[in-house]
């Protein structure tokens, strides 16, 4: 089957063995040409592939396009390729002799949300033993009128350790380091107390991951490179088993990853890898190091052929793009340390005769508005939003923001204006909605004669959910003796106990068909609590992701059952809200799985970070003030903790040069400015990011102190526009 390919797809789809690297642009379409070369190698050398990528959506996205091409060209749509992410390929070398490992193989994961949880006890029983030494940090007082405020300052304190702990474990685990191998290099290199404390409470963690016979996901990858690397027999098999493989995300990989991919190509010599270093949106949260691509694509062996055609935006989006790259390498705003944070390589429009040509927008694509505050800001974003809808009704938009924390406010304003909308955060409320209904019903169902718990439950039931619409019945219920509502002695409610508003609302009819369901279920629930949880998601007509949830909250409810024979519902319906979170975060994995498409008609919200490898027709870059987008090293930065004495206001940064120094990743003279430096450059690749996500309309807005980015794209913004609409007609 002929397909059509661009300069420099064409290229690589030339290659048939060896070191291959591919940067890219957004929008250059990296999926569709490792998919062409995926179906040309199996289909030329029978070769098994290995395709190794991040998202189990991107997983789902790799295996539909390749099975489709190789049914189009009559071979076996599930033959000669695998596509994994990285963890579940170290999975499948850790089950190949787990033994060996000293691994039970029987062996279960951790999800982040339990590890959280983890994390967080162990660090308090660290702080409960170590009280005094580790309020030290806190400035002296000796105001009694303070007390209260230096409580405070003892529980922020207390809260951020808990926060930096986690990626510190992490970090030091993707470097291949035990609790005994970081206390050896300690002993030899000096010890510093806040990593002291970091290693102490390392080492309680791993303790307790062993005493429940679990592993995180750092220690999967750990464990897997150390099988590959101690026991050859287990190298040959994977060696062998892939003639080549391909890594997406490339700028994203960590040491670890790097390592193993290039022990399982050892044997042919072949690795393709694709990335954007522009794109490397992670390097200060986690272990990735965008640099691993760089040093792959600089080795002697590595042949580059570079991807920098792109149909995704119409070229007035192209341009701001490429002019911040341009600005980003040669300012006198930023620090001279982040003038490489953007990589030069610039976006190239492909030609008018392309068949898939970059859209062309029927007005000046690009806007940028200032705000006094962030109020005025998310309404006007709103109603923007809600124009964009009403004019462009076929069209996708998204409204980016920083951090989760904005994103109720845009909500609230949204739902004000009656636009539809889609979260896509870690707890957004559709997926939220499966863990809560369940919970409100066992919490009600644990105490059948609780009014509010009762009403708790009718705000996630059909035609109740309308506190407003269904205000009579909801005051009746509220203080009425629901006794006497489930089982009135003649069997009937009488009439004359019915508000005259109930009546005429109509919704009382409604309400004991919901009645007859809340019997029902309270006579399952003193024998069969797991069975319940499900009866409950027939009663309410889950769809296919939300019985997924409520089967993993059953199967919780049967093992604390087990594990507390003399527990009530009441003790399982308490457990359960203190875990709540965790079924939110399995709500996440299981909408993850089934992959995201925009949808006209709705605004998706989603922060920049959760933006990667998304499009959308219209997009909204907001809060591009100086607190989230910082540019110079006197901006405000969240890593300070102030609650601390002066030069211990950065923990995390001087913890992070601590270890950087110990790993030999680089040596850092001032932590807290090197720490700045990083986040500069992680804000320019994630603006640039946010940029790129758009086709046909971009908006930029801030509010407050506006960021040196705003104002050097307002700028070009306001000048391209004179330019634009004073000699191209054609786009007012």
């Amino acid at each position: 089957m002929d397909i059509y390919l661009r300069p420099g797809q064409d290229r690589v789809m030339e290659y048939d063995g060896g070191y291959l690297a591919v940067p890219s642009v957004p929008g250059a379409g990296k999926t569709f040409i490792l998919t062409q070369l995926a179906v040309k190698l199996i289909r030329e050398t029978g070769e098994n592939i290995l395709i190794v990528t991040y998202m189990n959506s991107a997983v789902a996205n790799f295996k539909q396009r390749i099975s489709k091409a190789l049914e189009a060209e009559g071979l076996n749509p599930v033959d000669g390729y695998e596509v994994m992410t990285l963890h579940s390929l170290a999975m499948k070398i850790i089950k190949e002799k787990p033994d060996r490992l000293f691994i039970n193989d029987e062996f279960q994961i951790v999800d982040e949300n339990e590890q959280k949880s983890i994390i967080t006890d162990v660090c308090t029983r660290f702080i409960e033993e170590n009280t005094k030494m580790f309020y030290s940090l806190l400035p002296p007082t000796s105001q009694v009128s303070s007390h209260e405020y230096r409580k405070a300052d003892m529980k922020k304190w207390s809260d951020a350790f808990i926060r930096l702990v986690g990626p510190f474990i992490s970090y030091i685990k993707v470097a291949g380091w035990s609790p005994d191998k970081l206390d050896d290099v300690l002993n030899e290199n000096g010890h510093f107390f806040m990593l002291d404390w970091c290693a102490e409470v390392y080492r309680m963690y791993q303790a307790e991951l062993s005493i429940r016979g679990v592993l995180d996901f750092d220690d999967i990858l750990a464990n897997a490179l150390y099988a590959l690397e101690r026991y050859p027999d287990i190298l040959e098999k994977y060696q062998n088993r892939y003639g080549y493989i391909f890594e997406d995300e490339a700028q994203d990989s960590n040491p670890i990853q790097q390592k193993m991919l290039m022990l399982l190509c050892k044997t042919h010599g072949n690795l393709v890898r694709v990335g954007d270093g522009n794109q490397a949106i992670m390097s200060t949260f986690t272990a990735s190091d965008p640099k691993l691509f760089k040093d792959f694509y600089s080795m002697d062996s590595t042949c580059i052929q570079p991807i920098w055609l792109a149909s995704r935006s119409c070229e007035k989006i192209i341009d701001l793009a490429n002019y911040f790259v341009s600005w980003s390498r040669e300012n006198d705003v930023i620090p001279a340390e982040c003038l490489d944070a953007l990589e030069n390589q610039y976006i190239q429009p492909v030609d008018r005769t392309d068949p898939y040509p970059n859209p062309v927008p029927e007005v000046y694509p690009l806007c940028c508005r200032q705000f006094q505050n962030l109020d005025d800001e998310m309404d006007f974003v709103a109603r923007s939003v809600g124009k964009f809808i009403k004019k462009h009704p076929d069209k996708t938009v998204a409204v980016l923001v920083p951090k989760n924390s904005y994103i109720q406010l845009l909500i609230k304003k949204l739902e004000k204006k009656a636009i539809p909308y889609r979260e896509l955060t870690s707890y957004p409320k559709d997926r939220a909605y499966t863990a809560n209904v369940i919970g409100a019903f066992l919490d009600y169902l644990s105490t059948p004669s609780d009014n509010k718990k009762l009403l708790d439950v009718l705000n996630f039931l059909p035609k109740f959910e309308d506190i407003k619409g269904s205000r009579h019945i909801r005051q009746f219920l509220s203080k009425a003796n629901l006794e006497d509502i489930f089982y009135p002695i003649d069997s009937k409610i009488d009439g004359d106990m019915l508000p005259k508003q109930v009546i005429e609302e109509g919704l009382w009819a409604e309400w004991e068909k919901w009645q007859e369901v809340f019997k029902e279920l309270m006579e399952m629930s003193s024998s069969m609590p797991e069975y319940l949880v499900l009866h409950i998601g027939e009663r309410l007509d889950f769809d296919e992701q939300q019985m997924a949830i409520a089967q993993k909250v059953a199967g919780d409810i049967r093992y604390f059952t087990m594990a507390n024979p003399s527990w009530s519902l009441k003790d399982l319906a308490e457990e359960l809200k203190n875990i709540k979170n965790s079924y939110n975060y399995f709500a996440g994995v299981v909408y993850d799985m089934e992959g995201y498409e925009p949808k006209a008609g709705e605004v998706t919200i989603a922060t920049y970070h959760k933006s990667k490898g998304l499009e959308w027709d219209g997009v909204f870059l907001t809060c591009l003030n100086t607190g989230d987008f910082q540019a110079r090293l006197d901006d405000p930065f969240m890593g300070d903790l102030n609650m601390l004495s002066e030069e211990y206001k950065n923990a995390p940064a001087i913890i992070r040069a601590e270890v950087d120094r110990l790993t030999g990743r680089r040596s850092i003279d001032n932590a807290i400015i090197q720490s700045r430096l990083d986040t500069i450059g992680e804000k320019m690749r994630l603006l640039y990011v946010g940029i790129t996500r758009a086709k046909i309309s971009l908006v930029i807005t801030a509010s407050g102190s506006t960021s040196a980015y705003y104002n050097v794209l307002a700028k070009y913004i306001k000048w391209d526009k004179t330019r634009a609409l004073g000699g191209m007609h054609n786009e007012r």
